[in-house]
């Protein structure tokens, strides 16, 4: 899976900061940790608008949310959002190989996700889908064949149909600006991986590229912290976007474990 990174280095080069300009020069791992960290966060965010907006899901709801992440990221169609895309795809990969392998237990078969590896295909069909001229050589490399390839197209083209469908009732036509609950809590612990997302505007530039865009009957809240296990979701009860620093740390170490193997 190394490889794929690698033609991503040649097809597209790597920046640093997925989306913050003029922030202070961060490592490959940090670079990688924070790609990975918004993916996520713009999954959670789907889980918030799918809950606050009532938007009906057909299947499961985590690949709606996965689908609207990748699809959020290929319309900002820039270099630092395509590097956010494939480093997303690789830390899924990276983390069937660590985790999975080849074996599953009955919880990874009937859980509300799909196995990391399939998760990993699909961001790279809806890349390849959506720009086959960008992604195809990715999309050669973690063995989709030309005919998936494809058919990727039709899936980008339905994923982005019916998201748009369901969200065009809500949207900010006059561009108001909305009001976002945001803190970073201190990190006692994990002080870097707090100030990484802090000092990157990790939450504020998601509300520029997503929450903006939409009316929501109340403010939302969006808090990273220190959690005691890597983890981010949404509190539908609170109507809370939770990011935990420990996350952040374990995409590092992912990233470092690959080096070191490689």
């Amino acid at each position: 899976m190394r490889r794929i990174f690698l033609i991503f280095v040649l097809l597209i080069g790597l920046q640093n900061s997925a989306f913050a300009q003029n922030q202070k020069a961060i490592s490959p791992e940090q670079e990688f940790a924070l790609n990975n960290s918004i993916f996520v966060l713009y999954h959670e965010i789907a889980h918030l608008l799918i809950d606050e907006l009532d938007i009906p899901i057909l299947g499961r709801e985590e690949n709606a949310a996965d689908n609207f992440a990748t699809l959020m990221l290929l319309r900002a169609d820039s270099e630092q959002t395509n590097n956010a895309l494939i480093d997303s795809a690789y830390g899924w990969f990276l983390s069937s190989e660590n985790n999975e392998q080849d074996f599953y237990s009955d919880d990874d078969l009937y859980g509300e996700h799909n196995l990391d590896i399939q998760r990993a295909f699909q961001i790279v069909c809806l890349m390849v889908g959506r720009d086959p001229a960008i992604f195809s050589e990715i999309a050669d490399e973690v063995g989709l064949d030309e005919d998936r390839q494809e058919a990727c197209a039709s899936d980008y083209e339905q994923a982005s149909t019916s998201w748009d469908k369901v969200l065009a009732p809500f949207k900010n036509e006059d561009g108001a600006k909305i009001e976002v609950d945001i803190k970073y809590n201190r990190g006692f612990g994990l002080v870097s991986a707090g100030n990484l997302l802090r000092d990157n505007e990790f939450f504020e530039n998601a509300v520029i590229n997503i929450l903006q865009k939409y009316n929501l009957p109340k403010i939302p809240s969006m808090r990273g912290k220190e959690c005691h296990e890597a983890n981010a979701y949404y509190d539908s009860w609170t109507g809370e976007v939770l990011y935990c620093y420990e996350l952040v740390d374990e995409f590092i170490e992912a990233f470092r474990k690959n080096e070191t193997e490689e």
